[in-house]
Formats: C-alpha cells, sequence, structure tokens
C-alpha cells in the first residue's frame, strides 16, 4: 500500500530514513525535515521558510509548537511531539549560537531550498531501498502530506482539526484523504509511528 511504502522511506526516528552519524552527517537534519512532513503535514515550501525563530518555548500551560507561514499567506500554529523537539534541540545544539536564523540548514549554512527537501528525501529512500528492498519505492514531499493527512483521519481525529493543522481554509478539502483505496486506513493504523509493535511471528491467537 502506498502509505505503508511513504512512512517506511520516511523512518523519521531512526534508521534508515534519515541514517545515521556514520552514514549521513546531516542525518538529525533530515530526520526533522522527514518528520515534519510525514508526521506534521508540513509542505516542502513551508519547512525551508522556517526560523529556529519560529519554534516557541514550551510554558507550564502550552507546548513546544511551530508558527508556519503556509498558502494564502496565513500563519497557523502547530504543535510540537517531545520526541521532535529534542531532535530539533540537539541538531541546533551542534550548530552552534552562530547558525543562521533558518530552522534546517544546507552544509554551507544556507537556507535549504524546496530542491534540497526532494533531494534529502530521495537518498532517505534509497537507504530504505538499501536496508529493505520490498517498501522502498519513489517518494516525493506531497506524498508524505497525504500519508500525514491519511494516518490522521484514520485514527479518527476531526476533521476540523486535521484541516486547521494542514492548513486548509476548508474541511472539504481534507475530506477528499478519506477516499482511499480499500484497506489503506488499514494500513495507515499500522504503520502510525505511535502504534505499538505487532507480536512476534511465534505467536498464536488462543482457540475459540
Amino acid at each position: 500500500m502506498r502509505l505503508h511504502r511513504h512512512h517506511r522511506a520516511l523512518s523519521c526516528r531512526g534508521d534508515p530514513g534519515p541514517g545515521t552519524a556514520q552514514t549521513n552527517p546531516h542525518h538529525d537534519r533530515d530526520a526533522i525535515a522527514l518528520g515534519l512532513m510525514g508526521v506534521l503535514g508540513l509542505r516542502a515550501g513551508e519547512i525551508v521558510k522556517l526560523d529556529i525563530d519560529h519554534v516557541s518555548r514550551a510554558t507550564a500551560s502550552a507546548a513546544v509548537s511551530l508558527q508556519i507561514y503556509g498558502k494564502g499567506r496565513t500563519w497557523r500554529t502547530v504543535p510540537v511531539p517531545p520526541w521532535m523537539e529534542a531532535q530539533i534541540i540537539a541538531y541546533r545544539a551542534r550548530l552552534g549560537s552562530e547558525a543562521g536564523a533558518a530552522l534546517l540548514l544546507s552544509p554551507t549554512g544556507n537556507r535549504l531550498a524546496v530542491r534540497d527537501i526532494e533531494r534529502l528525501l530521495d537518498r532517505a529512500v534509497k537507504r530504505t531501498r538499501a536496508a529493505d528492498p520490498a517498501h522502498a519505492r519513489a517518494v516525493v514531499p506531497h506524498g508524505l502530506w497525504h500519508t500525514a493527512a491519511t494516518l490522521m483521519l484514520a485514527e479518527g481525529w476531526d476533521e476540523k482539526v486535521i484541516a486547521q493543522l494542514l492548513g486548509h481554509k476548508s474541511v472539504n478539502t481534507t475530506s477528499r484523504y478519506l477516499d482511499e483505496l480499500p484497506g489503506e486506513l488499514s494500513v495507515a493504523v499500522n504503520a502510525h509511528p505511535l502504534t505499538p509493535p505487532a507480536p512476534s511471528e511465534s505467536y498464536q491467537e488462543p482457540a475459540v
């Protein structure tokens, strides 16, 4: 299923998607970019516009969030899960205090372009293909954005909440993601990062 292979290419919380420090010197940056697309549903064009100042600090009453400048020249606020917050903190600490204002930077310290996001996604797919050829196919940034929307719908999120998270002006746009291939929503639920690991192959259901 398309959702399954997109999630496998994502692997935003570990190898093989972004790679490791040994295989990819920018693995921490790439992991953040993949997570922003596949988990938070950001578009590539939105990611490259992010500045470090767009990341809010956690308070006693509010979690860390991102201020996103998206389509229609509008701003929206997106909550950041704790594991991604930790990735961002570690990445920026590695860059040092003199790093540029953009949240994600190129090796020369410049703001990434949309084409850079496309390339890092291509590299993530190649790493996944090397580790698991059966599940790695071509993926584009919009594919991960589409996957994020369908995963949220599969878990029963309210369409209005998803529309706000993804920057949709109308829930009618969000509703289009309900029109999926048979069985794809089940795959989405099983593939979601928060889904518990499947039981081992040796496990057998008790007779009834």
